[in-house]
């Protein structure tokens, strides 16, 4: 699947208890919990935010996306270059046969 296409998709799981297609976002400041010292995984919107953390998990799959095409554009070309210098040095030793 093409990058841009994962990134607009970001989100759009089906969630089963709304119905809803997409994040929604929240706006709510605080986030109540079940009880004393248990956490639904949110405590302060500045700390984060369901909206927010879809957002960060999209931006991070999609640097693991591009570092994975990155790494293995480099890795082609260091593999090109080693196989070029390998039959240079093949051409050089049968040149160096012959004479």
């Amino acid at each position: 699947m093409h990058i841009s296409t994962q990134a607009v998709q970001t989100g759009l799981e089906w969630d089963t208890r709304t119905g809803s297609v997409a994040v929604p976002i929240y706006q709510t400041a605080t986030f109540r919990h079940p009880g004393l010292g248990q956490s639904t995984g949110y405590d302060y919107s500045r700390s984060g935010n369901p909206t927010r953390q879809t957002l960060e998990d999209g931006i991070e799959h999609a640097a693991l996306t591009i570092d994975a095409g990155l790494t293995a554009e480099l890795l082609g070309r260091l593999r090109a270059e080693r196989g070029a210098a390998e039959a240079a040095a093949a051409l050089s030793r049968e040149r160096g046969a012959s004479s």
